[in-house]
């Protein structure tokens, strides 16, 4: 069986490597870009998420998915890498939860809500299973530091949850690929048009600016710009209201020496993230109301985002920086003397169509079934990164 997935990401890659396994199929990466896993999972944070950020959605429904997922997420890579991987190589400081003191919820619910969640790893902590070469007892210090340490915090929580090298676990993943002879990857292929035959599908679009069409048995949908579009040539469309967001992240370099050893999630306030890995000498850091520009509702992303995603710097981007580390200095004092290093942006994908801002907004949750299917067209909605192995398994489970 023939089998086209579109988009080279790495949701893309996860299934790819996932249905080389079972070495039944004809499988061809359709890359938008000159290269693999270029886009979003190289600008956001890359934490594998065990839903402590999810601290609103208090029918657990979130945390259950994302422990699930951030279980399976190690052993899954590596069955489908095929060799072990250094985990501690690529793990970042572990995080540090800041609750702000104009946070959404109170912090004894904070505080519940972590320990129902300690509980729920527990019970998840299956034999074979591993939270990135971990099998801790506890995921948080049951103790908080109500220190005031940092300023605009209430309490200070530690945990055991981890951000990704990103850099790293690309190039293992791309070296697997080379060796596996029934994956082609094109490269420089936009597919623009999609076509239901009695029997399968035709694809049209441009590869390396030239005319390109294709027909395969089964398409699936990794693509992360452009999946509703495709996805409406077929006649899918989400269940549910949804929105597209433009949103920035710094990496900086020189920031003061006590917060280059953590790393820091702020919740239920205004959001942020500062992150930092041993002997490495840049930190991400992005704060969502000075990172998070634009907000829209349409299948497509708009044509000026694109331009956004190149590599450019502009006087929006100084601002930008400018205003994120203003914004952090009265949390890490001395954070507004940092050299930034690079900006970037990236696009996110959720349900709802209000912003984090709002406690009521569907973007507290991550619980929406990750593939919709019709026919032997399939769509993966990848959610977090820390999703995307499981994604790729369960789907493999659906053909």
């Amino acid at each position: 069986m023939k089998i086209g997935i579109i988009g080279g990401g790495f949701q893309g890659v996860c299934v790819a490597l996932a249905l080389a396994k079972t070495k039944q199929h004809d499988i061809e990466i359709l890359e938008s870009g000159s290269k693999l896993i270029t886009g979003a999972s190289n600008v956001g944070e890359a934490k594998i998420h065990l839903g402590l950020v999810y601290a609103k959605d208090q029918s657990l429904q979130t945390a259950t998915r994302l422990i699930q997922d951030a279980l399976a997420f190690g052993p899954l890579l590596e069955d489908f890498a095929g060799v072990p991987i250094p985990w501690s190589k690529l793990k970042s400081n572990p995080f540090i939860y800041l609750i702000s003191k104009d946070s959404m919820l109170a912090i004894e619910d904070h505080l519940h809500y972590y320990h129902t969640v300690d509980d729920l790893f527990g019970r998840h902590l299956e034999n074979g299973s591993h939270y990135l070469g971990e099998r801790p007892e506890h995921i948080f210090d049951p103790t908080p530091n109500l220190t005031e340490s940092y300023r605009d915090i209430s309490v200070a929580v530690r945990s055991k949850e981890y951000a990704l090298k990103m850099d790293l676990l690309i190039h293992i993943l791309n070296k697997s690929l080379k060796d596996i002879n029934n994956i082609k990857i094109i490269d420089n292929c936009a597919v623009k048009e999609i076509i239901t035959l009695p029997q399968g599908y035709h694809l049209e679009g441009y590869c390396h600016d030239e005319t390109w069409k294709s027909d395969y048995d089964v398409i699936i949908n990794c693509s992360w710009h452009n999946r509703l579009v495709l996805d409406a040539q077929v006649g899918l469309q989400p269940e549910y209201s949804w929105s597209h967001r433009l949103k920035y992240r710094l990496l900086i370099k020189g920031a003061p020496a006590n917060v280059t050893h953590r790393s820091y999630t702020i919740v239920q306030g205004p959001f942020g993230d500062l992150v930092s890995y041993p002997d490495y000498p840049y930190l991400y850091a992005s704060w969502y109301p000075s990172c998070m520009q634009e907000m829209v509702s349409s299948l497509a992303i708009p044509a000026d985002w694109q331009l956004a995603l190149g590599p450019r710097k502009t006087s929006k981007t100084e601002d930008i920086a400018r205003d994120t580390l203003r914004s952090m200095d009265p949390i890490f004092p001395g954070i507004i003397n940092s050299e930034v290093i690079d900006v970037a942006c990236g696009v996110i994908y959720a349900r709802g169509r209000t912003d984090i801002a709002d406690p009521n907004s569907a973007l507290h949750m991550r619980s929406d079934e990750p593939i919709q299917k019709k026919g032997g067209y399939f769509s993966i909605n990848t959610g977090k990164l820390t999703s995307a192995p499981r994604n790729a398994h369960l789907l493999v489970k659906m053909l």
